[in-house]
C-alpha cells in the first residue's frame, strides 16, 4: 500500500511556502519566494524519501502569480537546474505528485472571466508537473463546479471548455 499526503507537513523543517501580494511584487523578490519555496518542496520530498511516503501533492502555492500575468518570469528556464534535482528524486524514488487547484478553478462557470482564469490556472499547474518531468500518473485534481441551477448546462459548459484545454494539461 502506498500512502501519501497533502502539501505540507508537521514535523518538516522549512516546509512552508512564502507569498507576496501584488503591491509588493518585483522580479527581484519574485525569484527569491520562488527559490525559497522550491527548497521547501526539496525538504518535503527528502523527508518523503526517509519515510518512504510515496504520494504527495504539491501546493499550488509554489510560484506565486503562477497563472496570473502578473508573473512574467520564465521560472522553469530560470529554475530549471532545481526542477531536474527534484524529478530525479521523484524518479529514483517511485513518488507520484499531484496537485490540486483551488475552488476557484471552475472550468463549467457560466462567467467566461473565471474560465479563462481557470485555463490559464491549470496550464500553470500542468507547467509545474512538466518541469519535473512527471509522467501521466501526476494528475491534476479538478472541482467540478456547480450547477448553477441547470446541471445540464453547466456539464455542457463543462465539457466545451475542457475541450479548450492544450493536450498536457
Amino acid at each position: 500500500m502506498n500512502i501519501g499526503f497533502a502539501c505540507l507537513s508537521i514535523g518538516v523543517y522549512h516546509n512552508d511556502y512564502k507569498t507576496i501580494r501584488k503591491d509588493n511584487l518585483t522580479d527581484p523578490k519574485l525569484i527569491e519566494i520562488i527559490k525559497y519555496n522550491l527548497e521547501s518542496l526539496t525538504h518535503i520530498i527528502d523527508y518523503n524519501i526517509k519515510n518512504n511516503l510515496k504520494l504527495f501533492r504539491i501546493s499550488s502555492d509554489l510560484i506565486p502569480f503562477g497563472s496570473s500575468p502578473l508573473n512574467q518570469l520564465e521560472w522553469g528556464v530560470i529554475f530549471k537546474d532545481k526542477f531536474k534535482e527534484l524529478s530525479r528524486k521523484l524518479k529514483d524514488n517511485q513518488i507520484r505528485v499531484s496537485m490540486h487547484p483551488g475552488q476557484y478553478t471552475v472550468l463549467n462557470s457560466p462567467d467566461e472571466g473565471v474560465v479563462d482564469r481557470s485555463i490559464q490556472d491549470l496550464i500553470y499547474h500542468a507547467k509545474v508537473l512538466d518541469c519535473l518531468e512527471t509522467n501521466s500518473t501526476s494528475k491534476i485534481i479538478l472541482h467540478i463546479g456547480g450547477v448553477y441551477g441547470d446541471k445540464k448546462s453547466a456539464i455542457t459548459r463543462f465539457l466545451n471548455n475542457y475541450q479548450r484545454l492544450p493536450q498536457n494539461v
